[in-house]
């Protein structure tokens, strides 16, 4: 079996780590905004694509007021 370098249980839990230091109080600072939408990436690109741009023209629309 192949392993990559990076794909090791210390490497997975320091990205773990580094995440919920420097990545997760962003994610909540955005989602307190009114405009902050969340699309479901794992859905087929098209499906993706379509909710992208009904969450941009839904936020569009909320600052335009």
């Amino acid at each position: 079996m192949v392993q990559r370098a990076d794909d090791r249980d210390a490497v997975v839990l320091e990205r773990l780590r580094v995440y919920h230091r420097e990545t997760e109080p962003l994610v909540e600072y955005y989602r307190r905004r009114p405009t902050f939408r969340i699309v479901d990436g794992a859905q087929a690109p098209d499906r993706v694509a379509a909710e992208v741009v009904i969450a941009v023209d839904a936020a569009s629309a909320h600052r335009a007021k």
